[in-house]
């Protein structure tokens, strides 16, 4: 079998408390490093995908801000694609 992309969830897998999971910094550089397509998920709103990035390097893990995704990001995407009259 073929990896051909990752999507993996933060709290309880990568990280745990701000730490970063042992092994999650070696399976993560291993991904990057053979360019596949990479998405970080966390159900977590109030954090943007640079403060998510900030989280991981404080904890050793050097990651782009682009791999993540939140709930709040998720939410945005699926009005933007909602068809009719759209609040101003």
């Amino acid at each position: 079998m073929t990896i051909k992309s990752v999507i993996c969830d933060i709290d309880g897998v990568l990280m745990h408390d701000n730490t970063a999971v042992k092994g999650a910094n070696e399976f993560l550089q291993r991904i990057l490093e053979k360019e596949m397509p990479l998405v970080v998920l966390t159900n977590y709103p109030s954090q943007t995908a640079q403060d998510l990035a900030n989280r991981f390097a404080n904890a050793g893990v050097e990651v782009p801000d682009s791999v993540f995704y939140t709930s709040a990001m998720a939410t945005a995407d699926f009005l933007r694609r909602q068809e009719g009259k759209k609040p101003m």
